[in-house]
């Protein structure tokens, strides 16, 4: 009778794992929605923004004292400061704008955004430029931390922005 109960068991538990069915469902993506203040005292020194106008070079690797985020299933949309909303397509398709051009993905907990700005207008006689990035954000708790790596003509940049949900 025991052997009987203990093999129905061990078939049971034995049966999905051999047909590739997991046991348990995989974790939902993380929702970044919500109102965002950047943590200057934890933000990589180099990143910290000169202004709050800088939040219109943002998809261009500039940081923005505050960021607005709104999540569906289907797309991430950022609002950096008082410049217009980019909106991120989350099924791995580009998203395109005049001179921006993105894809997200997911990567187990966190979303990875790579990104190539072109056209970036450098001054007065110093002419335009393109710019690639790869932005990786995670939350943790009211935390949201955006790991950018940022390649210019002056080379590759790398840093951390924290923020803190408002």
């Amino acid at each position: 009778m025991i052997t009987q109960s203990f093999t129905a068991v061990l078939g049971a538990l034995l049966v999905p794992c051999l047909l590739g069915v997991p046991l348990a469902r995989a974790q939902a993506s993380p929702d970044f929605s919500g109102t965002w203040t950047l943590d200057r005292a934890r933000t990589d020194p180099a990143l910290l923004p000169r202004s709050e106008s800088a939040g219109a070079a943002f998809s261009g690797g500039g940081a923005s004292d505050r960021l607005v985020i709104r999540q569906t299933p289907a797309e991430l949309s950022v609002t950096p400061g008082t410049a217009a909303a980019i909106v991120y397509k989350l099924d791995g398709n580009a998203t395109w704008y005049p001179s921006l051009e993105a894809t997200a993905r997911w990567e187990q907990q966190t979303l990875v955004i790579t990104w190539t700005r072109n056209n970036v207008y450098l001054g007065p006689g110093k002419g335009y430029a393109t710019y690639k990035g790869t932005d990786v954000y995670s939350i943790s708790g009211d935390t949201l931390t955006m790991e950018r790596a940022t390649t210019t003509q002056q080379g590759m940049q790398k840093g951390k922005l924290v923020y803190t949900r408002s």
